[in-house]
């Protein structure tokens, strides 16, 4: 293919054609870098005193940026990045998670995560079991004689002795894997050893003492144990167990407690009531913790999913920058473009202060060869091919090239139109590279002579390939600010392009220095005298040679052979069918890796699920990051940062207190003595109630308004609709407030645990000391009350023990109120009660026969009660706290990955909308098959085409490549001016020629037929923009004292678009009007813009004044009549009366506001 009159430096030139061959918002942020950008340039172009510093990557990433949506949110929102849950959704994540763990078919791994956590609760039930018998032991072999305490020892030795095998068994999760009713079983048997070893004891106590009252020791233990530590499948089983627990102390109770009792129906009262509180509290806890561990499992999984997916999108994005630039070259740029995606990246934009160019990709090579092959008759097929068929024409070809390319060892830059070149010994030196490069273009030869019968049947066109092979050095890397693309520049490369141009069809075309390095043995070889060829001349070439492929070969597969024969064939079928077979090569990958994600996502949680550190075991000997003793976390930011996590639970806790109130009534309220006064307990309980009534709508009115009331309003986001009543909006308001600040929960807990510790201890103990100093003054007697006297005002002692038990459980049921504020209230609570049972109201406590057993004294048996009581919910609160540090550990985790692959996802994105079109890439990265099961391709009816080619420079050398560069960049940084953002879009940079079209998005109106009345702004912003960088060029010169000259050719028309080599993608565009602007460059004069006479008349409508140029002849249509386009002094186009259509600015006065917005 002939360039015609191109510069000798534009070595792989005008390639498109053949012969008869803070504040502000994300949005706003956006629109500033833009408009600084196009100020910037704007400046230089208009007077040259402004210079521009120049970052490479920042500018590819503001310009794919802002191509990409408009904004950096809808960027972000097409990646699907993750974010921490906005405040208005806190509830949402809590309130649908049976239906979130449904949804994604988790329920066989879910029932594997609860195993092991099962584990750990067994693990923690068997330290406190352990402990609880040793201590009890301890305390009655200590309190008295060991013959006194050998019965309750060795019925508590029996016990544990039966106990512990059975919690081995239960230790096991094996042994109940395959048949979860034995889990029930194993509970059973536990709760029964508890339930015979406690209640056993007190029976022979009482048989011993008729008068006597014994308790069971451990009831409350035992009800814990349900709803907590044993592994019960489902709430209700725990709930059914604790049922029936309870039936059993109460029987015990009536027949063996309370058998000789006068007052034994309200005992039995506060008893009953006071089962029934415990088991509210233990199905709450378990309620609650089923919750939170769901929540946890779901968290464990998304992190999980996350690790992998973060590997899926460094795999895809290794893919992408490996398909489309050199694996030596991918890993640097990826890593510039992830660096530069954070978000800070956001404040950052060109600087006024000097030229640097900064991220210019550049190495030298030597000793490489060059391959230079065009398709002949290319631009028939253009002509009589539907577009469909010509993208897949393309596609096969370039394919196949592909194909042998990566065989041949033979590194692939770009195709130009019907170009396609590349060269060998990059990026490790090889000796054979001449070799390479000249088998690889036989291989072409071979490749298209199957691909021609069925192009010649179908258009009747015969098409060939004429290739060239020239041996050097190179300049290899990337050029320009935006849409990089790997290319190779150096005056060998310009060789290898005129050998092809002066090549013959089917023959490869290589100079005396290449077949220096060919053993030509292997090759037919005919020498051709190029004394008279002007173009060679030029380069020193007055001898070239042409090779021709061998036929004796069989043409079954690509392989080296032995010396009698060069080298086999393609199988041509084989060869069509393999890249049929990668037509979606993208599409396809991405499809399969997701559901591979799918598929290694259970492999990896069952693995993670295994190696979670729940038993004290694990904890203690592998902890990482939180700290066995103290579940502190290592990093003081982790913990300050945990503490105001918000907490959606702590308004069921809060209603939790209100519907446990009415239960513990009657344990406050029964009395022996009807006359007792009680003003002071009635007081104090109706004063909690009601103040824990007020507390519901201050902590549950988001809840109620967002997810009840205006639930229909909008189904995705009901808490759009906020309230406007002043007290419902200070309800809601408080609520919201409640769930996200930490020292205001705190605040609400310590007065709800204070006033209910008053209520259910004080003024109980208070009235009980006012009955007895009343019982006092009648006696007349200074000698001390009986303490049957203080016997009348409670139906027993233990019902102040049991509403002290009540309180200090409930203080535990802030599940995420920190563990340390828990066990401080609690023991606040228990100090206080062990002040009252030993001090201030020691007589209430003095009946001897109301204690465990007649060892231990009532006051001993009371406080131990509830010692071991806080014992046992500190142990249990710690595992629940030790699980949602885990959890939260597991979200930080999760939220990292989750940013990582955000920005490898987003430089992925950013890289392949700096190399297609936004429209083209969104289709390209999109996840639906069906498209991607097609190659992209569309038809345009009427696009302006650009070619602008720089002379009078001759790359060399590095310092003038990093000239040329600067000049790439202060045209590509005009792209952000909003006159030419979104409308014109840089194709390609090819040897000196800058190539652009606008009118190529089918979104927008300035993209349409014939008849559109937005064709003509197609036209004048491209022309409008050759201006502008025929300006900005000038400006250059009068710098850096250089005699640059742009020579550019525009023309319009019907185009098609598409992407070619599915493998190794490129957006490309061909058509007549591409070979025409190709033309209008090749032919035209620098510093001129050249358009045919149709160009030139629909200028002249727009209102721009364009000069007669003449006949000129222009290949393969011959002498056609070219225009001028007019400039004045000031570099503005030229205007010649009032435009027949409306102006530019007018036309698309929408259409700038919208780029305003960005």
């Amino acid at each position: 293919m002939a360039v015609g009159q191109s510069s000798p430096s534009s070595c792989h030139g005008p390639r498109r054609d053949n012969d008869d061959d803070d504040e502000d918002d994300d949005d706003t942020k956006s629109a500033r870098q833009t408009a600084a950008a196009a100020a910037a340039t704007s400046n230089f172009a208009g007077n040259g005193r402004h210079n521009i510093n120049i970052d490479a990557m920042e500018a590819a990433q503001m310009y794919a940026r802002n191509r990409s949506f408009g904004s950096r949110n809808d960027l972000d929102d097409s990646i699907g990045a993750f974010e921490e849950l906005p405040r208005d959704k806190a509830d949402s994540a809590w309130f649908h998670i049976d239906r979130e763990y449904k949804n994604k078919n988790l329920e066989k791994l879910f029932a594997q995560f609860q195993r092991k956590l099962q584990r750990g609760n067994i693990s923690l039930f068997v330290v406190i079991q352990i402990i609880l018998a040793i201590s009890h032991c301890s305390i009655l072999i200590g309190w008295t004689s060991a013959t006194d305490a050998i019965i309750d020892v060795v019925i508590m030795g029996v016990l544990n002795a039966v106990l512990f095998p059975i919690l081995a068994l239960v230790f096991r999760a094996g042994s109940y894997k395959n048949s979860p009713i034995l889990s029930i079983y194993y509970s059973c048997a536990i709760v029964a050893l508890l339930i015979i070893g406690d209640v056993v004891p007190a029976m022979y106590h009482s048989k011993n003492d008729e008068k006597a009252s014994y308790k069971p020791v451990y009831q409350t233990h035992t009800l814990i144990a349900c709803y907590f530590f044993l592994p019960l499948p489902r709430t209700l089983s725990a709930v059914i167990l604790g049922v029936m627990a309870s039936a059993c102390y109460i029987t015990s109770s009536l027949f063996i407690t309370y058998r000789n009792d006068y007052f034994y129906e309200q005992k039995l009262l506060t008893d009953l009531n006071y089962h029934v509180c415990i088991n509210m509290l233990g199905c709450y806890f378990r309620f609650m913790n089923q919750m939170m561990i769901k929540r946890s499992f779901l968290d464990r999984n998304k992190c999980v999913l996350s690790t992998l997916r973060l590997n899926y999108e460094k795999d895809q994005e290794e893919q992408l920058t490996r398909s489309i630039l050199p694996q030596h070259f991918a890993h640097q740029i990826t890593n510039c473009f992830v660096e530069k995606s954070v978000p800070q990246m956001e404040e950052t934009r060109p600087s006024l202060t000097s030229i640097t160019i900064k991220n210019m990709f550049m190495e030298v090579h030597k000793n490489v060869s060059i391959l230079y092959a065009d398709v002949v008759n290319f631009s028939g097929l253009t002509v009589r091919m539907p577009v469909q068929k010509l993208v897949e024409t393309l596609n096969r070809l370039f394919g196949s090239f592909d194909d042998a390319s990566e065989l041949r060892k033979v590194l692939r830059i770009k195709f130009l139109g019907d170009c396609y070149y590349c060269v060998a010994g990059v990026p490790q030196p090889d000796p054979r590279h001449a070799a390479n490069c000249v088998d690889l273009g036989l291989d072409m030869i071979d490749i298209i002579a199957g691909l021609g019968a069925g192009v010649r049947r179908e258009c009747g066109v015969d098409i060939d390939m004429r290739i060239g092979v020239h041996s050097g050095e190179i300049m290899a890397g990337l050029l320009g600010a935006i849409k990089w693309q790997y290319d190779i520049w150096s005056r060998d490369v310009c060789v290898a392009n005129k050998m092809e141009q002066t090549g013959r069809p089917g023959k490869v075309h290589v100079t005396e220095r290449t077949l220096e390095l060919l053993n030509r043995d292997n090759y037919c070889v005919e020498e051709l005298d190029q004394s008279d060829n002007e173009i060679l001349n030029k380069y020193g070439i007055t001898k070239s040679y042409l090779i021709t492929p061998v036929k004796q070969c069989e043409p079954e597969k690509y392989e080296y052979t032995s010396d009698t024969c060069r080298r086999k064939r393609p199988n041509r079928r084989n060869a069509y069918d393999q890249q049929a077979q990668r037509m979606n090569h993208f599409g396809q990958m991405i499809v399969r890796n997701y559901h591979l994600i799918l598929k290694e996502a259970n492999k990896e949680m069952e693995k993670a699920i295994n190696h979670m550190p729940l038993t004290k075991i694990e904890q203690w000997g592998k902890w990482e990051r939180i700290n066995p003793f103290s579940l502190q976390f290592d990093k003081w930011q982790w913990e300050l940062e945990y503490w105001r996590e918000p907490d959606p639970l702590f308004k069921f806790s809060i209603l939790l207190l209100a519907v446990l109130l009415p239960c513990v009534g009657p344990i406050l309220l029964v009395r022996n003595n009807s006359n007792v006064q009680m003003s002071y307990t009635i007081f104090s309980y109706l004063g909690t109630f009601l103040f824990a009534l007020m507390l519901i709508p201050m902590s549950w009115m988001q809840f109620i308004w967002d997810y009840v009331l205006t639930k229909n309003n909008d189904e995705r986001n009901p808490s759009c609709v906020k309230p406007t009543n002043p007290v419902i909006k200070f309800f809601y308001r408080t609520s919201n407030e409640i769930v996200w600040k930490d020292s205001l929960r705190i605040l609400v807990y310590f007065t709800l645990t204070t006033i209910l510790t008053i209520t259910t201890t004080y003024t109980f103990l208070y009235e009980c000391q006012l009955l007895v100093q009343a019982e006092s003054h009648k006696l007349n007697s200074s000698s001390p009350i009986e303490p049957t006297y203080a016997y009348k005002c409670v139906a027993t002692p233990w019902q102040f023990t049991e509403l002290c038990a009540i309180t200090i459980i409930t203080t535990f049921m802030f599940l995420r109120i920190n563990f340390f504020i828990k066990l401080f209230s609690g023991g606040m609570i228990a100090i206080f009660y062990a002040c009252n049972v030993w001090i201030y109201r020691s007589k209430l406590f003095q009946i001897p026969r109301e204690a465990w057993n007649p060892i231990l004294g009532a006051q001993l048996s009371h406080t131990l009660a509830i010692v071991y009581l806080i014992f046992s919910m500190h142990l249990i609160d710690r595992q629940t706290e030790y699980l949602n540090r885990l959890d939260y550990q597991w979200k930080r985790r999760l939220a990292q990955e989750n940013r990582e692959a955000f920005n490898i996802c987003r430089a992925n994105k950013l890289l392949l909308l700096n190399i297609l079109p936004n429209h083209v890439a969104e289709k390209f990265m999109g996840m639906d098959n069906t498209m991607l099961n097609r190659l992209y391709h569309e038809k345009h009816e009427y696009v302006a085409v650009m070619f602008a080619t720089l002379t009078n420079l001759s790359i060399e050398n590095v310092d003038t490549l990093s000239n040329y560069n600067k000049i790439i960049c202060h045209f590509d940084l005009l792209l952000f001016n909003a006159m030419f953002q979104h409308r014109v879009e840089k194709i390609k940079l090819a040897g000196t020629t800058y190539m652009a079209a606008s009118g190529l998005d089918n979104l927008r109106r300035n993209s349409g037929g014939e008849n559109s009345p937005g064709k003509y702004s197609v036209l004048k912003v491209l022309t409008r923009f050759a201006a502008e960088i025929m300006k900005i060029t000038e400006n250059i010169n009068g710098q850096v004292d250089g005699s640059y000259a742009l020579r550019i050719g525009i023309c319009t028309g019907e185009v098609t678009a598409g992407v070619v080599g599915v493998k190794k993608p490129l957006y490309d565009i061909w058509g007549d009007a591409v070979n025409m602007a190709s033309r209008m460059d090749t032919t035209g004069v620098p510093g001129k813009i050249q358009v045919l006479k149709e160009t030139a008349d629909s200028l002249e409508k727009l209102g721009v004044r364009c000069h007669r140029r003449g006949e000129t002849y222009v290949k393969p249509k011959g002498l056609l009549t070219t225009y001028f386009v007019g400039i004045d002094a000031d570099g503005q186009l030229e205007r010649c009366g009032a435009s027949l259509l409306p102006d530019i600015e007018e036309d698309d006065e929408d259409e700038e506001r919208d780029v305003s917005r960005l």
